[in-house]
């Protein structure tokens, strides 16, 4: 192998004599030739919306296959398609009421799940500037949080993303990883209870300490 390869999934740049098989990638154990194919996957797939949204097409969230945006039902699955209005008209409701609640000073024992799948908008995120490579990308089809997660590396650094469909708002956090026993586990650094894991099928499950696994995207 010569060395100055570069990873698809860290940027390592290969260096003479370095102890690692000629496939494998010093720094992160990837095998090259997956994560350069996963790259131009993920590649062509970027290439595909930006075509489609050139067209005026959207992607359905039920079968990912694309259709004109003023549709309000999925010609490929049948999948109705919640309009815009209907979901701030909801997120109004759901404000209005969750203040009364906390103005009263009535305290109310939420579910696990509902405490675990508080969405948080990070209003400190970092900007990013250099290229992005995607590790993956998923698709949750939670009703109150509608969203698309991307996890990819840039500068040496890696970091989820999340991009919320109800009102247009998302964010970017620094993670680490670690493989363990149920997968990949990706997490915010100094964050003990909550974090993600990628599974053997490449979804992404979403656990806590206290509820376990709660909720689970779908690979896009």
């Amino acid at each position: 192998m010569t060395a100055g390869r570069v990873c698809a999934k860290c940027g390592h740049v290969r260096s003479v004599g370095e102890a690692c098989p000629d496939s494998e990638c010093p720094e992160c154990g990837v095998i090259y030739d997956k994560a350069e194919d996963l790259a131009r996957k993920n590649s062509l797939a970027d290439q595909a919306q930006a075509d489609a949204v050139e067209k005026g097409l959207r992607k359905c969230p039920g079968c990912r296959k694309f259709f004109d945006k003023k549709d309000t039902v999925c010609p490929h699955c049948k999948k109705a398609i919640t309009p815009f209005f209907d979901w701030v008209i909801a997120g109004i409701v759901i404000a209005v009421v969750l203040s009364l609640l906390f103005t009263d000073g009535w305290q109310c024992s939420m579910s696990n799940e509902t405490v675990d799948s508080v969405v948080e908008h990070p209003t400190d995120a970092p900007v990013i500037t250099e290229k992005r490579r995607f590790v993956g990308k998923w698709y949750s089809s939670r009703s109150y949080a509608e969203a698309n997660i991307e996890l990819f590396y840039a500068g040496g650094s890696l970091y989820i993303e999340t991009y919320y469909f109800v009102d247009g708002s998302g964010g970017v956090s620094q993670v680490v990883e670690r493989d363990t026993p149920k997968g990949r586990k990706i997490q915010t650094p100094g964050e003990v209870s909550e974090y993600f894991v990628i599974n053997a099928d490449g979804n992404l499950e979403f656990w806590s300490d206290r509820s376990g696994n709660y909720y689970t995207a779908t690979k896009r």
